[in-house]
């Protein structure tokens, strides 16, 4: 989509539609809803009017304006109270708008710049609903849709334009980023196992300010990353190990990593998931994904922060060399761990990985991102990620950065008194608890093994991370939660 910037009034921009949004504020209508109105004759009001518009959130009302003014069509979408009024609220209801429009076969589209006190960067989360909205996925279809919105005006001020430029830069760059993740979770997983991802790795970070390094099984090995390599090895198709290194050309106020779980596909090893549970099982590397998307647009926001992306690359598949129930292996931090549940693999991987970020110099503090417990959704829904933490205050900036770019976690406690459900009788740990109950805790405490040294959060985000139906800004299939979350915490060190 291509944007461009005028200071002219909206009720003379030749576009197929203009976007106007309306809170729940009374009878009186703002200035710029007046300005139009008037130029049609009252039509817009008498419209609302007859359809009995309440300005509920995503609530969309369309009208053909006749020719009375330069735009074809007037779209007004509701925001809601403006009391409740949230980044949600904002992005849903463009979203809305932008989907009413494409269904209409609108080519260009013309909105006016506005800033609201109660959202931070209003603009960019409005922007930022409108671009993930239009997202497809349509690598695999013979008849490819090409109809869409190609062309957004952005009617403002004379004074604006900076901060415009900032904001449509920033929407921009999150929404590529976020569709990056979606194109990577949507492939079959016959289409990007490891030595694939690792190739698109190479495609994506080649030429650009990154240091790339891909490990295969036998560095992995050399590693002694052993409670990875045991999720490998009932796959005939090898592992990598992918280390996505971003470093800014001044020198950096800090080092962060961010690590992903990147199972590209999850049949449960030998601990064979039901049928129903596997068919959506390519979307275990969500994680992973999240990570190279926002790895991915790191260079083009110019943060000053050094930030590491670190994915340990597998499928999880039986086979003839698969670790079996009750094996004993050795993680990289030399901690010994009963597997006695093969699906329980990516707390396997992530051990490894968090123990190679931690070990890295000047590190200071370490996020992870995974679709790591079913009970999670039981706990938290498809709406909301789970978050861990042995730092408060890490996780408070990172949730309020998650609030602002419309993804929310639910912190959850690290119970020292359920580290007893891990004990193993062989070896220092194993791989599940002992009951059903708090298993997405468990899981955040077994990876708590594996970090030292650093400020630490672990993300659930096994609901979130993937949709079953269209939810406008979160279009149906991959969702890329987290990318935003990260982009605006990293930029925000």
């Amino acid at each position: 989509m291509r944007f461009q910037l005028t200071s002219g009034s909206i009720v003379n921009a030749k576009v197929d539609g203009i976007i106007l949004h309306l809170l729940q504020a009374g009878k009186k209508y703002p200035r710029y809803f007046n300005e139009i109105d008037k130029a049609l004759g009252g039509a817009l009001a008498k419209r609302l009017r007859d359809v009995d518009f309440k300005a509920e959130v995503a609530q969309v009302v369309s009208l053909n304006t006749l020719g009375k003014i330069a735009a074809k069509n007037v779209y007004v979408v509701g925001m809601g109270e403006e009391t409740k009024l949230d980044s949600f609220a904002v992005s849903k209801a463009y979203a809305a708008a932008a989907r009413k429009a494409r269904s209409e076969n609108v080519a260009n589209l013309a909105l006016l710049y506005s800033e609201n006190k109660k959202v931070e960067n209003f603009f960019q989360t409005a922007i930022e609903g409108i671009l993930l909205s239009l997202y497809r996925f349509d690598v695999y279809k013979t008849d490819k849709q090409q109809s869409g919105i190609q062309t957004l005006y952005v009617c403002h001020g004379p004074q604006q334009t900076a901060a415009i430029q900032k904001q449509l830069k920033l929407a921009q760059v999150a929404a590529d980023s976020t569709n990056l993740a979606r194109d990577l979770v949507n492939r079959p997983g016959s289409d990007l196992y490891p030595e694939l991802l690792a190739a698109a790795c190479r495609r994506l970070f080649k030429g650009k300010p990154y240091t790339l390094t891909i490990w295969d099984e036998k560095e992995i090995k050399r590693r002694k990353m052993f409670a990875y390599l045991s999720v490998a090895a009932g796959s005939p198709r090898g592992p990598r190990f992918i280390h996505i290194k971003y470093k800014p050309a001044k020198p950096a106020r800090k080092r962060i990593a961010l690590v992903g779980k990147g199972v590209t596909f999850d049949t449960g090893g030998l601990s064979l998931k039901p049928a129903r549970h596997m068919m959506d099982m390519k979307y275990d590397m969500a994680g992973a994904a999240a990570v190279i998307g926002a790895m991915q647009g790191l260079e083009r926001l110019k943060v000053d922060v050094e930030v590491d992306g670190i994915v340990a690359a597998t499928e999880n598949i039986p086979g003839g060399g698969s670790t079996l129930p009750g094996d004993v292996v050795y993680a990289m931090n030399g901690k010994s761990i009963e597997v006695l549940n093969t699906d329980a693999e990516g707390r396997l991987t992530l051990a490894d990985a968090l123990s190679y970020a931690c070990s890295l110099p000047r590190m200071s503090e370490v996020i992870n991102i995974a679709t790591l417990t079913g009970s999670c959704v039981v706990a938290v829904g498809d709406m909301l990620g789970a978050a861990m933490t042995n730092n408060e205050a890490m996780l408070q900036r990172l949730r309020q950065c998650g609030e602002a770019a419309g993804e929310r976690y639910w912190q959850l406690p690290l119970v020292d008194d359920y580290r007893d459900h891990m004990k193993s009788d062989i070896a220092d740990i194993k791989n599940i608890g002992e009951a059903s109950t708090a298993s997405t805790i468990i899981g955040g405490l077994f990876l708590q093994e594996f970090v030292k040294g650093v400020s630490w959060v672990h993300l659930d985000i096994a609901g979130p991370a993937f949709s079953s139906k269209d939810q406008l800004v979160s279009t149906k299939g991959a969702t890329g939660f987290g990318v935003r979350t990260f982009l605006r915490y990293i930029s925000s060190l």
